[in-house]
Parts: C-alpha cells; sequence; structure tokens
C-alpha cells in the first residue's frame, strides 16, 4: 500500500488512540469502592453514550465493549487497499474464532452452553450463535458450522478427538487463521513486512512457543499439528528443544541464548508453582503491547499503526472487564489493580 494511502489511516488511528482510557481512570475503576461505583466512572467515558442507555449488568458492559472493538476494526479495515485490507480482514477473523473457540470449550468441558457477551462479527451472527446454544452435542454444534471455512479444520481434529480436552480444536482454528495470515505477510513488502512481522510474527510465536510447552511428552504428530506453520524469532530447532524438554526446569540454562529468554523464565517459574501458563501469557501480553506502543514512533505510514492501535484497544476492553469482575467478586483495590495491564 502506498506511503499516501496511509496518511489518512495514520490520521484516522491517531483520532481513535486519542479515546483510549488513561491510567488513572482505570486506576479509578479500580480503586472504586463497589461495581457501581466503577461503572459510574466507565459512564464518562466515550463508552458512556452506549452504557447511559440502561442499567447494564457485567454482561451488557461487556457486549458494549466487544462492539466498540469490532467496530473499530471494521473502521480501520474499510480504508485499506490491496494487501493491506486483505490482511485486516483476516485478522480479524479471530473474532469469529473466538465464538467458536468458547462454545467448544463450553461443550467439552460439559458446561451448559449459556448466554454469554459473544462477539457478533461476520459469520458470527447473533441468530447462529443462538442456534449453536442450543446443540446437544460436540458433533451437533460442529456440524451446525459446515457452511463456514472452520468446518473441515474442526471435523479433521473431530475425527481424531480422544482427549477430554478443547486444546486440539483451540490450536487447529488458531493454525488456520494465523498460518493464512503468514501467508499474506509473505507477499508483503518494505515497512509493512517488518511491521507485520515484529508484531503479528511475535504473537504466532507465543501460540508456538506455548503450544511446544503445552504438549511436552504428546506424540509427535501432535505437536506437529498444533504449531503455526509461520516461524519469526523461534525456529523449529527453538521449539523442539521446548517440546523435548522432559523437566521444564532444565529450560534455564539454555535461556539466555534463546528467544524471548527472559519471558519464558519468568513463566517458568510461575509454571512450577501453579502448574499453569498464565503469567508466561501475561508476560506475552505485556511484550506485544510495548512494541505496539513502539510502533507509534517516528514513521507512522505502515500497516503497523492500526494492527497497534488495536492491539492497545483490545488490551483495553480486558482490562475494563477484569476491574469490573473484580469487583463484582470483592477484590480488593490492590488485588483488582493486579489484573490490569498498562501498555
Amino acid at each position: 500500500m502506498p506511503i499516501s494511502e496511509y496518511a489518512y489511516i495514520s490520521a484516522k488511528v491517531s483520532a481513535m488512540k486519542s479515546f483510549l482510557l488513561d491510567a488513572s481512570t482505570l486506576k479509578a475503576m479500580a480503586e472504586a469502592k463497589s461495581p457501581e461505583d466503577a461503572l459510574s466512572i466507565l459512564k464518562n467515558t466515550p463508552y458512556g453514550r452506549e452504557l447511559a442507555k440502561s442499567s447494564p449488568s457485567l454482561m451488557d458492559v461487556e457486549r458494549v465493549l466487544t462492539t466498540s472493538l469490532v467496530r473499530d476494526y471494521e473502521k480501520i479495515s474499510k480504508p485499506l487497499i490491496g494487501t493491506a485490507r486483505i490482511f485486516m480482514e483476516q485478522y480479524a477473523k479471530k473474532f469469529e474464532t473466538a465464538s467458536i473457540k468458547t462454545l467448544i470449550i463450553m461443550k467439552v468441558s460439559g458446561e451448559k452452553l449459556r448466554e454469554y457477551p459473544w462477539i457478533p462479527f461476520k459469520t458470527m451472527t447473533d441468530s447462529m450463535i443462538e442456534r449453536l446454544l442450543h446443540t446437544e452435542t460436540l458433533e451437533e454444534l460442529i456440524e451446525m458450522l459446515k457452511l463456514t471455512e472452520y468446518y473441515p479444520i474442526l471435523r479433521k481434529v473431530l475425527s481424531e478427538y480422544k482427549a477430554e480436552s478443547a486444546y486440539s480444536f483451540i490450536a487447529a482454528l488458531d493454525k488456520y487463521v494465523y498460518g493464512e495470515l503468514g501467508s499474506i505477510m509473505g507477499a508483503m513488502r518494505g515497512k509493512d513486512k517488518e511491521m507485520t512481522n515484529s508484531l503479528i510474527g511475535a504473537e504466532i510465536d507465543a501460540k508456538n512457543l506455548i503450544a511446544a510447552l503445552r504438549l511436552r511428552g504428546a506424540e509427535e504428530k501432535i505437536f506437529k499439528d498444533c504449531l503455526v506453520p509461520y516461524r519469526y524469532k523461534l525456529d523449529d530447532a527453538a521449539l523442539r528443544t521446548l517440546f523435548e524438554t522432559k523437566r521444564i526446569s532444565e529450560l534455564i540454562p539454555q535461556l539466555p541464548g534463546m528467544p524471548y529468554g527472559e519471558i519464558i523464565l519468568q513463566g517458568i517459574k510461575e509454571y512450577e508453582k501453579t502448574g499453569a501458563f498464565f503469567q508466561l501469557e501475561l508476560s506475552f501480553r505485556k511484550y506485544l503491547l510495548r512494541i505496539s506502543k513502539q510502533a507509534f514512533q517516528s514513521d507512522r505510514f505502515h500497516i503497523g499503526v492500526p494492527i497497534a492501535y488495536l492491539n492497545l484497544k483490545e488490551n483495553e476492553v480486558r482490562n475494563i472487564t477484569a476491574i469490573l469482575t473484580a469487583k463484582e467478586a470483592g477484590l480488593s483495590a490492590s488485588e483488582t489493580e493486579d489484573l490490569v495491564i498498562i501498555a
């Protein structure tokens, strides 16, 4: 996409970025004494117009937030042309897959499919989600998606499905969406290629890294099937090292020379305490936010600017949701602030 074409989208994104909540607003919400007080603060932000229409529940607020995020994707995608627009439309498919993942997780866990702040986007309309909510089995749910591009992938996983886990489906959807992104990135040139490598490449690295660690001890085929077929900083050798490690603590001596070594180290230490990769995912989220902020420095005439903005917006939605959920659970101000990630 020519630099001249990015002048408009850069100005548009800069204007949209000015409406993101600042740290002081999030801090005030975290320190609020009740969910109602936190919501009152939120109503005095750009989200207030939508929230003022009723007395919203947490689910209503989440729907307003996610709808705002989807609208921003659409506002940004429309002015783009050529490969940049194709890329952004593919990237936005993570909204469709987010709803599908949630439905599968609920079905596999045996949780009753219920009302949820779904993200209505393209294929996953409200009416489609409503029909999916009434399916009885996982197989029926997947058959209901027969006319979507995701059906062949999910059907293949279902035919091989044995473990009581939704992870194989989640990994397959990520592999499809991000694998297609990788193909589009391969056709990019100049600053666009550099920025997508930095922002999306790191996102793919995070997914592959966590897959390699999560699947330690699994069959070789499962490991390969779950990796997104795109490499940025983590090459096949590094991923295999992670996958073949028997004890996760054995990785520590190898981390100084490995990409994302410090991030992985933090994740490993937390894993040894909790048996979960939450801290590793959180550390990558912080890293992606940091490089997203850097995308606004100096030259802004590239696709990295809209991608970076959308990363910041998505983080804002997560922060607000985390604060309101914490307030409803009765967590203290300090406990709530620990859940907030400031870019």
